[in-house]
């Protein structure tokens, strides 16, 4: 009976494209080693539910240069966009592209994918079901679906995404309540053109509904708010050059690492790269005086200041996702609660050209944007949603009649609806971790369960954020998915294969209509 190794990826979006990309590349030196991967998602293999099809206001957070699903190639997205007549390469580097563009760029990659793993002899199967369930079997794991079929496997890697916020769950089920924006084109259909329309929230999720809803032809008020009020970064078409030689150093060294160090090492780099006293006021804008100034003095710096900070940020990535794991608990703690938010939004950008349509809603009074959220309820009698908002001692209330959650993802797997989760913390198998997700091991990127020992299931994304840094970032993600298959393929050619067993028949074989 043929030997091979089964491999369940619970999630066909980007990371799971991204690793089984890695996985499949990486087996062409196992000669020998027979793969049976299954892929596990309702959805069709390769964008996933942020690259659906969507408005084109809808743009990815990043240019296309850091946009690429193969971390070892980092124009394969560019090159892809010139091949279809996007642009030359250099035009396409530093433009950001709709999502809907990457998912097909992202659909075409996982097709490419299964014809290379075809030709390599791995099977590969798509359960286009959602997992609901992951127990042990033998030295393995059986997986159970909503549909109730049953998989077996090996090893299991789990990239199912972001955990659902569970923010304003008392208004799910409300008419005129949307949870998420995604996809944005759901929610010119659903609200009336004139209709009042809050969001909750301020960062890109906001941006993206609200140039989604005027673009459609929407004409109703749009206001968006937060307890800060705070917009992310107006991203400059061209960034500065620099080097981060002292994070460089630290990430190569044993030296001890602390929260305090690293905010020195911050400022040096910023200086070292020809920052001065002067460029310091941008580097931490706020919205105090209000959002439309804000846009102002924004586009303004994005137009004409080097904005060394922003570069040095930046540039900063690589080194503080390896510094990350060796920085305490504690410290890692104190991060996420004092420093997360306004890094975040400082961190996070959005394009010029999306900073000039939103300073022109807020120009002509179609948006507004305020700090002080409060809370917000559903009245039934009257039928609207009544948000509460604080503007100085006061406690100020509005109503609306459509409301959109656009505060972003959750990070916490406990208590939310999902029976995946549910079922890993009930049965030990995995343990929340307290800064967000599952708690994994970074050094090895395996599930921890409550025994504290690491299971055979990779853990990626935002279900990581405890262990990784920046986990909602795309190319961090690529470059921990890349990471996460190459320790599978080394564990693959340092151990013997698993032996067919009675449970064979539980895979699906892949055909035309499930890929």
């Amino acid at each position: 009976m043929t030997k091979r190794y089964r491999i369940s990826i619970i999630g066909g979006g980007s990371l799971g494209t991204s690793f089984f990309n890695r996985l499949v590349e990486g087996a062409r030196q196992r000669v020998g080693r027979t793969l049976a991967v299954t892929l596990h998602d309702p959805l069709p293999l390769g964008p996933g539910l942020p690259y659906q099809q969507d408005s084109d206001a809808v743009l990815l957070n990043s240019p296309a240069a850091y946009s690429s699903a193969i971390d070892a190639d980092k124009e394969h997205f560019c090159r892809w966009l010139v091949e279809r007549g996007y642009g030359t390469l250099e035009q396409v580097r530093s433009r950001y592209f709709p999502r809907a563009v990457y998912g097909d760029y992202l659909r075409e990659f996982m097709s490419h994918t299964i014809a290379l793993a075809g030709k390599l002899g791995i099977e590969v199967a798509h359960r286009a079901f959602a997992a609901e369930s992951i127990m042990h079997a033998g030295d393995g794991f059986r997986i159970g679906d909503s549909e109730g079929h049953v998989t077996y496997a090996d090893h299991v890697v789990l990239c199912v995404g972001n955990p659902p916020s569970a923010r304003f769950a008392h208004l799910r089920g409300r008419p005129g309540f949307f949870d998420d924006p995604y996809p944005t084109t759901k929610l010119a259909p659903a609200i009336s053109p004139h209709q009042r329309v809050l969001v909750l929230g301020t960062s890109l999720s906001f941006i993206d509904a609200a140039l989604a809803l005027h673009e459609a032809g929407h004409r109703g008020h749009i206001h968006a708010t937060s307890r800060s009020g705070r917009l992310p970064v107006v991203k400059a078409d061209s960034l500065a050059f620099v080097r981060c030689t002292e994070f460089s150093r630290m990430a190569a060294s044993t030296e001890q690492v602390t929260l305090a160090r690293l905010r020195e090492a911050v400022a040096a780099e910023y200086f070292l790269n020809g920052g001065s006293e002067a460029e310091l006021p941008d580097a931490f804008r706020d919205c105090s005086q209000g959002a439309l100034n804000y846009l102002n003095e924004e586009i303004d710096a994005a137009t004409h200041e080097p904005r060394i900070w922003y570069s040095v940020a930046l540039g900063l990535m690589t080194s503080v996702e390896n510094l990350w794991g060796r920085l305490s608990e504690r410290d890692r703690a104190d991060f996420s609660a004092e420093f997360d938010s306004k890094w975040k939004m400082r961190r996070i950008s959005f394009p010029l050209a999306n900073a000039k349509k939103i300073r022109e809603l807020l120009s002509h009074g179609a948006l507004s944007i305020a700090a002080g959220f409060q809370s917000v309820r559903y009245d039934q009698v009257r039928r609207v949603f009544v948000l509460n908002e604080r503007h100085g001692d006061a406690i100020h209330e509005r109503e609306f009649d459509a409301v959109i959650d656009a505060t972003g993802f959750g990070t916490n797997v406990a208590g939310g609806p999902t029976p995946l989760f549910a079922s890993m913390l009930a049965t030990g198998m995995g343990a929340a971790d307290p800064l967000g997700g599952f708690r994994v091991n970074p050094g090895s990127g395996l599930l921890v369960n409550t025994a504290g020992k690491d299971e055979q299931i990779s853990v990626l994304g935002t279900l990581a954020c405890g262990a990784y840094f920046w986990t909602n970032s795309l190319d961090v993600n690529v470059r921990i998915a890349a990471r996460q298959a190459s320790r599978l393929l080394a564990f693959l050619s340092n151990t013997p294969m698993a032996s067919a067993d009675e449970h064979a028949t539980a895979r699906l074989t892949v055909s035309d209509d499930c890929l």
